[in-house]
């Protein structure tokens, strides 16, 4: 019970620290130059494959230039959900994006879902 627990937070952070590294449109190698690690050991954690220190958490994050909590902003109770679920992905874009073109942003969302909507009818 406890290795699983742990195999699935190391995978919710892996995932998260992925989703924060593409809404910043950033590359595995770009981040990774930033954060002086090797690109390989930071796809290892994005695939929570490894179990990753609080220091490499804190380069990685400066690397990314995010707050320290935000790994941290995943649903624990279901972290293997299929990664294309993941709604955090789109948030991440939207406060990452200057506040002027949000709107837009928000609209544009809005029109696909509606019309996502009138396809399964």
């Amino acid at each position: 019970m406890a290795a699983q627990l742990h195999r699935s937070l190391r995978i919710g952070l892996g995932r998260r620290i992925q989703q924060l590294r593409k809404a910043a449109g950033l590359t595995q190698e770009e981040l990774a130059d930033r954060a002086k690690m090797d690109w390989k050991y930071l796809g290892s954690v994005e695939r929570g494959e490894r179990n990753i220190t609080i220091d490499n958490i804190e380069r990685i994050m400066r690397g990314l230039r995010a707050e320290p909590y935000e790994p941290f902003l995943f649903r624990f109770a279901d972290p293997l959900l299929p990664r294309e679920l993941d709604e955090g992905v789109l948030g991440d874009l939207i406060r990452r994006t200057d506040k002027s073109a949000r709107p837009f942003i928000v609209s544009l969302v809005q029109l696909m879902l509606r019309w996502e909507q009138s396809r399964k009818r």
